[in-house]
């Protein structure tokens, strides 16, 4: 049997000799310092684009013949470049799409091409060279599109507080007590039900499509003796029903869609509740609260944003998506048009 000192140990070696151990590990490192320090960092690193697109329009063509007299004499002038991407089945050179009155080219140049640059300006002057059909272009050359840099932003709002809903539910407790004390049916048969809204916009359209979604339960046989609801910031309906909780939101459901075409009584209205206990009713609007702010006001908070932003030399371009279009209401007399 060999003796175990004259085989190759690496880890007995540095045990005795220790000095070289630790010699090698400070220098392992010091080198991982240096590597770290000397290596390239950006808080916006510069990655060069090897996509550019062009743009032709030709308003009242249709798109057989702009492929024809546009897109491919585009392709072409584009194709004497001997820097494009080699075709392959994830990559392409040139790839176009032809609208009516519209001609979309894209150009991808070769991954191990360094001076980008150079090969737009060249396919860019090869395009200017071309001769385009009477009442087509300019043609839009855009070789910057794609080296952007973008941040999302999203505002939303938060639910209501509490101390808000207790005061609605207050509000609506109160007005609940009064339509059932005015109905000779007992109040235990009677439900109630409430769609919260803002306190600052009118309720004047909501109120008029909750009688009317009263006169629907009403005219099924749904309801009897109903009431309407009506108070700052709240519309609703008092009734007597056999109905179950479920069954009432499935006949608003229906009646918003198939009626009026719309998902809600307006905007901000938060979700609706069934109400059979008035003593309930904070409980029922804590369970579901809706938004603190309207979407007029989230639209006012993203216009703030928006022009904060544009005062910054670096940006460039701002949109908003997901807003609510506005709309209007036109109520008018018949008499007085006549």
């Amino acid at each position: 049997m060999k003796d175990i000192t004259e085989t190759h140990n690496t880890a007995r070696y540095f045990t005795e000799n220790r000095h070289i151990a630790w010699v090698l590990l400070i220098a392992v490192f010091m080198w991982g310092i240096y590597g770290y320090l000397s290596m390239p960092k950006a808080k916006d690193p510069a990655i060069q684009v090897r996509v550019a697109s062009v743009v032709t329009s030709w308003p009242g063509a249709d798109a057989t013949k702009i492929e024809q007299l546009l897109t491919r004499p585009i392709e072409e002038q584009i194709a004497l470049s001997s820097t494009l991407h080699p075709v392959s089945p994830t990559k392409f050179a040139v790839k176009s799409l032809t609208l009516p009155n519209l001609s979309i080219v894209q150009i991808q140049l070769e991954e191990t091409l360094t001076d980008t640059k150079s090969a737009f300006n060249e396919i860019d002057l090869n395009l200017k060279a071309l001769d385009l059909p009477e009442g087509a272009g300019p043609i839009q050359f855009n070789d910057g599109f794609g080296d952007t840099a973008a941040i999302l932003m999203t505002v939303a709002s938060p639910t209501e507080n509490p101390v808000e809903i207790s005061l609605r539910a207050r509000d609506i407790k109160a007005a609940i007590d009064v339509a059932r004390a005015q109905q000779p049916t007992n109040s235990a048969t009677r439900r109630s039900l409430v769609v919260v809204m803002p306190r600052d916009i009118a309720l004047t359209v909501p109120a008029q499509d909750m009688d009317l979604f009263k006169d629907y339960l009403v005219n099924k046989n749904d309801v009897t003796d109903a009431v309407s609801l009506n108070g700052a910031g709240f519309i609703g309906l008092d009734f007597s029903t056999t109905l179950t909780d479920s069954e009432l939101t499935a006949e608003l459901n229906a009646f918003l869609k198939e009626k009026l075409a719309q998902v809600s009584f307006h905007e901000d209205a938060w979700p609706a509740i069934v109400i059979d206990d008035p003593a309930q009713t904070e409980a029922k609007l804590l369970a579901s609260p809706g938004g603190k702010y309207s979407y007029r006001e989230l639209d006012n908070f993203t216009n703030l944003i928006i022009r904060n932003l544009q005062t910054i030399p670096l940006v460039t371009v701002v949109n908003s998506s997901g807003v609510v279009d506005e709309r209007i209401y036109m109520e008018y007399s018949q008499d007085l048009l006549a």
